[in-house]
């Protein structure tokens, strides 16, 4: 696996989560263009790495159970440190 596309498609998953819009696994895999059950080893991946995520049987979605995104990035504190 290379690391970017790993994060590529946490992010690409993470933003469907965030709409509402993941469908079933296998749904999410078509949306996706690969296969379900590297779907299933991402969303995994997602948990292991603290991402609140779970499944609705009843909405068939995940979703996350805290209000929030998974992102895998540089974030600058600079801003935060400039001011004083």
């Amino acid at each position: 696996m290379h690391v970017i596309k790993v994060i590529h498609y946490l992010q690409k998953i993470s933003h469907c989560i965030n709409k509402s819009d993941t469908g079933t696994p296998k749904e999410l895999a078509l949306k996706l263009k690969i296969g379900e059950r590297q779907v299933l080893r991402y969303i995994d991946l997602m948990k292991q790495l603290g991402a609140p995520v779970d499944y609705c049987r009843k909405r068939k979605s995940y979703y996350f159970r805290v209000k929030g995104c998974f992102s895998a990035g540089f974030t600058s504190f600079e801003e935060e440190s400039a001011g004083g």
